[in-house]
């Protein structure tokens, strides 16, 4: 009797031994799951800034080729456009024009205010009357 009940006792604990490891198992997974999710979420992020960056600053060239007058511009988390003078903004667009001659160019640069990077930046030139 007394083997019996150590045979039954050696199998259920090496029976909670291996689930033990079973959870641990799964745990290091999870967690590494995890980390991989949030790394995506960043990088989605990002990349939906640098798109978002392109599209401004491109939108904001061919208003300077048409002729029309550009100006710098701050964008909330969202990219909707705020004020001017907030300083609370996500991104904000920065202008610089200057003239030699009859070539009028623009800076224009996209930054992330948060980080200080800037996310895009391109040059356009364009003739003057």
């Amino acid at each position: 009797m007394n083997i019996a009940n150590t045979t039954k006792r050696s199998k259920s604990g090496l029976f909670l031994m291996e689930l033990i490891i079973l959870i641990c198992f799964f745990a290091i997974a999870a967690v590494i799951c995890m980390q991989l999710f949030a790394t995506a979420h960043t990088l989605n992020r990002r990349s939906v800034g640098i798109q978002m960056a392109v599209l401004h600053a491109q939108n904001a060239a061919e208003s300077f080729r048409a002729g029309n007058y550009i100006h710098s511009a701050r964008f909330d988390e969202n990219w909707n456009h705020m004020g001017l003078t907030e300083l609370d903004s996500r991104y904000k667009m920065q202008v610089e024009k200057n003239q030699v001659e009859n070539i009028a160019m623009a800076d224009i640069r996209v930054i992330d205010n948060f980080s200080e990077i800037e996310l895009h930046s391109l040059t356009v030139k364009r003739l003057v009357d």
